[in-house]
């Protein structure tokens, strides 16, 4: 969005600035445009249709929440 949108020479915090003022470009002129934009990519799947999901990365098995004794599980 940002690529496509910016002003030349237009740095990011700018552009930023500029959507939440309410000034941005067509289809980002403000910040409700940018979270409709951005809420897919912050949307999870279950792990059934997307496994990859579910492993950080640089690794390459699946992420399992381990405590040791005397640490804390809540």
């Amino acid at each position: 969005l940002y690529r496509s949108s910016r002003e030349e020479k237009e740095n990011m915090v700018d552009w930023m600035d500029r959507v939440v003022r309410g000034d941005g470009p067509d289809g980002v002129r403000n910040s409700t445009d940018l979270k409709s934009h951005l809420e897919p990519l912050a949307a999870i799947p279950p792990v059934e249709l997307a496994p990859e999901a579910y492993v950080d990365w640089g690794n390459d098995e699946k992420f399992r929440a381990k405590t040791a004794k005397g640490e804390c599980a809540a």
